[in-house]
């Protein structure tokens, strides 16, 4: 089972969010960041399951800072 996904939305088959929802509900000790273009999904993220948000345009020191969190 996986510590951490690391999630986009445009995803080819499934969204990121469904996938976020679906790991919250099978996998609930697996940790998800989601990186995307669309700062509208950072509510939705979150509430799906997701445990941090990164804006794909963020300094790569937010995506690590968002990963540690995530995996503490």
């Amino acid at each position: 089972k996986p510590d951490l996904v690391v999630l986009d939305n445009s995803m080819p088959g499934m969204s990121g969010l469904d996938v976020s929802r679906t790991l919250a509900a099978e996998l609930p000790h697996t940790g998800v960041v989601f990186l995307t273009m669309d700062p509208a999904l950072r509510d939705l993220a979150l509430s799906g399951g997701a445990m941090a948000y990164v804006l794909k345009d963020a300094p790569p020191d937010e995506l690590l800072r968002a990963v540690r969190a995530t995996t503490a």
